[in-house]
């Protein structure tokens, strides 16, 4: 093959590649634009916390590692996934605005960005570049509303299939991924790679019987918040209202 037609090939590959990425952006855009139509119908009271704990299972207390660790974060670019730049010594450079996401070079970064970087970028803001939200605890309670939002589709019509059929009782949401990575919009980790497992949630639909039986029974822990779940369970309207406890 001639140089000439090496350059053409690529060149159209790279187009095929930016078009891609718009396609997937115009997606992502359309989706978040329904998102807050629905959004805004749902009341700004939509969930009401009566207990957040920390229960300090393994792998949760990133609070505890030293400052030295945490700052040993290796990133690779969010587009391309290599982990140097053209320019030989030079280090991967961060998205200005979150300080999170990180590039090799500028070209990476602007198809980053219409591939849907411009929609993620506040959420990796928020998680940081160690995926904790220890600089912004105060609203953690708001991510977890915007979490339990996404799956509310679900969990309704799952609840009152299951009160019908079992009477009062709660759902109960598990997940082997963490809170920070649960909130981003894509499953890229901040250090720009791929989650390694898929972000899938369990949920259960339990009556306080079986709290106590199965639950408390295994995890001691889990019986710290019985005395406000037994009384959101014997109070809350089926009809418009639902109790829910997570554990990731």
């Amino acid at each position: 093959r001639t140089s000439s037609s090496i350059v053409s090939s690529i060149l159209k590959h790279s187009q095929n590649m930016e078009k891609e990425q718009e396609e997937t952006a115009k997606k992502i855009q359309r989706g978040e634009d329904a998102m807050r139509k629905i959004g805004k119908v749902a009341s700004r009271k939509q969930i009401e916390f009566l207990q957040d704990i920390n229960l300090s299972y393994a792998g949760d207390d990133k609070a505890s590692i030293s400052k030295d660790v945490m700052e040993e974060v290796v990133q690779v670019c969010f587009a391309c996934k290599s982990s140097k730049t053209s320019i030989e010594g030079a280090k991967l450079f961060n998205c200005a605005k979150c300080r999170v996401a990180a590039y090799c070079s500028k070209q990476c970064q602007v198809m980053d960005w219409k591939a849907g970087h411009k929609l993620a970028c506040e959420q990796y803001a928020k998680v940081g570049k160690h995926m904790t939200f220890k600089h912004i605890s105060d609203k953690r309670q708001a991510i977890v509303d915007g979490v339990l939002s996404r799956i509310r589709f679900y969990s309704g019509p799952f609840a009152v299939h299951h009160h019908s059929k079992q009477g009062r009782g709660f759902l109960f949401i598990q997940s082997e991924c963490t809170l920070a990575e649960m909130s981003l919009m894509k499953p890229i980790l901040s250090t720009g790679k791929v989650m390694e497992m898929d972000r899938s949630v369990l949920i259960h639909f339990l009556t306080m019987g079986e709290y106590d039986q199965e639950l408390c029974r295994d995890d001691f822990e889990l019986a710290v918040m019985r005395e406000k779940l037994k009384d959101a369970v014997g109070r809350y309207d089926f009809k418009t209202e639902l109790v829910i406890g997570k554990v990731s």
